[in-house]
């Protein structure tokens, strides 16, 4: 099961007005879910020396605040909880994307390794026993388009689309009608939405 968030272009209308949680879960006793983010040298749009430069704002920090929005203490509904387990280097590319290997990822994929679309800004593949149970969830992010870690350019936000994709990972489906949901399925470009909302929390 994957599912994506695209370039807002046209709108979209649905008939659910609440986020979707789905019939895949975690089970309790894999909490916190363990997730890595791939130690990446570039990512198109982010400064040579993003890892570096600005220690508040790197990528990991921006990755690790995005999951942090769906966990219990940031959400008083939940018992989810999801654990940042560094970085990895392999395997890498389109091998990281693994359903079977309990390896769960972050990974930005870019030039032929990318196979989604342009339009598409990122992808998260859940697997899942036929009972619901979920094993193992992989996102991976557009590096053809441009990124940003906030501010006002029209390159797209990590910290708004993870946000996005995080809420895949956990097991929730999108929220068609609601423009203003973190789990609507689309976003415009440059957009900064990183807060969940009403609907994102029920």
């Amino acid at each position: 099961m994957s599912r994506s968030l695209s370039m807002l272009t046209v709108l979209l209308f649905g008939l659910s007005a609440r986020a979707n949680p789905g019939q895949y879960r975690w089970p309790s006793s894999n909490l916190p879910v363990p997730y890595k983010v791939f130690a990446h040298s570039g990512i198109n749009g982010l400064p040579s020396s993003f890892s570096t430069n600005c220690p508040s704002c790197t990528l990991d920090n921006a990755v690790k605040t995005a999951f942090a929005r769906w966990i219990k203490g940031s959400v008083t509904q939940t018992e989810w909880n999801s654990s940042y387990q560094g970085t990895f280097t392999t395997p890498s590319v389109r091998s990281a994307i693994d359903g079977s290997d309990c390896q769960n990822v972050v990974i930005w994929l870019g030039g032929a390794v990318w196979r989604w679309g342009n339009g598409t800004l990122g992808l998260t593949t859940v697997s899942f026993y036929t009972s619901g149970q979920i094993t193992n969830a992989d996102m991976e992010l557009n590096n053809i388009i441009p990124w940003k870690l906030g501010g006002t350019s029209y390159s797209f936000d990590v910290e708004s689309i993870v946000t996005h994709e995080a809420g895949h990972f956990l097991g929730l489906d999108h929220t068609p009608s609601n423009l203003n949901a973190i789990m609507y399925p689309a976003v415009g470009q440059g957009e900064i939405k990183r807060q969940l909302d009403a609907d994102d929390i029920s």
